[in-house]
């Protein structure tokens, strides 16, 4: 198997930084109905991807066509206040300065920054990157990637104004509870999604796919919440990485072995899956190693479940991973292949490498594969089944009911 080389053409990182800047200053980050504006995500994953000036460019005119302006906050935020407001989305344009001025107190160091405000004062932050099904912890690993201060400030941000007490509450409860009970063993992951899979306190709990409205159901029936938390409770994460290995291959399982036969579909929410471990793969060598370590391990985790049962909690089928129409395997035996159709993709509006999402997942593969987190060959063939088989998102509860392809349970 050959990993490519990501090329870096030559005035593509200034070019990235004249587009971020330019949106950073004129768009809203949350645009109408809480929508993220994508338009940094997606210029991060095609400079990551070694994109052209021109590409980066192409997608920059795309996007920004109907994005808005920022709105007015209500009133500013300061240090003393940083905890006010969070979870409420007026306020966006306050934080975004509010961080933009703390980069300023921290001599422009945005890695030492952003660690300030996840684990410290009364709301630290670090709860907050898990909220909007973990766009904030994608945000701030793209930062970290890219060490650009601009996209930290917008993670902190994003952070803030999506911050989900929920969330928040349920992490602290299940770091709060008491150790296992002796005769109580830590599981594997697929085997204890296996057993929610089984498990009837969740049938007929959700009827329809859909992340947000799914979790509000899960957290508010006391039966489902304490349910929740003993799986929750179940993974081992004492050891970072060997944490963290496994879920990576439990995320690639979830994204392509969960449709039905004949009918290949990929669900948007278990699609964050894979950018969620490599997310947290990258903040986990800049936390210290302790409580903190644990609590993004515990809430990764969290995400998974989550996901998983408000997604309906679909079977796992691997004999489906490679079936459908699909070139033959020597069209695909490494990661070159798979990109070659992007490096040569002028992005325009109707490409599907426009979007984000599905450009994200497609590198996160790429990235878990590189750094030994899966199995050998399991991200190129779970990156091949995407770019050959991928043309829309299942799994966003506007599909009658049922997830679209997806082989669910009620």
């Amino acid at each position: 198997m050959v990993l490519m080389q990501m090329e870096q053409p030559d005035g593509s990182r200034q070019s990235f930084d004249r587009l971020l800047t330019k949106t950073h200053v004129a768009y809203a980050l949350v645009q109408p109905q809480g929508k993220l504006n994508d338009l940094p995500a997606v210029l991060a994953i095609v400079k990551l991807l070694g994109g052209t000036e021109p590409q980066l460019q192409a997608i920059y005119d795309a996007k920004s066509r109907d994005l808005e302006k920022w709105p007015i906050a209500p009133t500013r935020v300061y240090q003393a206040s940083r905890a006010t407001f969070l979870g409420d989305e007026r306020y966006q344009r306050a934080y975004m300065d509010f961080f933009s001025q703390e980069l300023l107190q921290h001599s422009g160091r945005a890695n030492s920054m952003a660690l300030y405000h996840l684990m410290s004062g009364r709301e630290p932050l670090i709860y907050g990157l898990f909220a909007h099904s973990g766009q904030p912890l994608a945000t701030l690993s793209d930062a970290l990637e890219l060490q650009s201060p601009i996209m930290v400030v917008q993670s902190l941000t994003l952070a803030s104004v999506y911050h989900d007490t929920a969330l928040r509450d349920l992490l602290m409860e299940v770091q709060a509870v008491e150790p296992l009970s002796p005769t109580t063993h830590y599981q594997a992951p697929s085997s204890i999604l296996q057993a929610i899979g089984h498990d009837g306190r969740f049938s007929n709990l959700v009827h329809q796919p859909g992340f947000k409205a799914g979790v509000r159901h899960v957290l508010t029936n006391k039966n489902t919440r304490d349910a929740l938390i003993h799986y929750l409770r179940l993974l081992d994460i004492s050891n970072p990485t060997t944490a963290l290995q496994p879920l990576s291959q439990l995320s690639l399982t979830l994204l392509t072995a969960t449709h039905k036969h004949g009918k290949p579909a990929f669900d948007y929410y278990l699609a964050n899956l894979p950018t969620l471990v490599n997310s947290v793969r990258i903040l986990l060598a800049e936390f210290p190693s302790g409580d903190h370590a644990a609590l993004l391990l515990r809430g990764l985790w969290m995400m998974f479940v989550l996901t998983y049962i408000t997604q309906m909690r679909p079977i796992v089928d691997i004999s489906v991973q490679l079936t459908g129409a699909l070139p033959k395997k020597e069209t695909y035996a490494n990661w070159d292949a798979i990109f070659a159709e992007f490096r040569n993709d002028p992005l325009t509006p109707d490409s599907k490498y426009v979007d984000s999402q599905f450009l994200r997942t497609l590198r996160s593969i790429y990235e878990l594969e590189r750094h030994g987190c899966c199995s050998v060959g399991d991200g190129v063939i779970a990156g091949y089944k995407l770019r050959w088989q991928w043309r829309r998102w299942a799994g966003l509860g506007n599909d009658g009911g049922q997830g679209e392809g997806l082989d669910v349970r009620l």
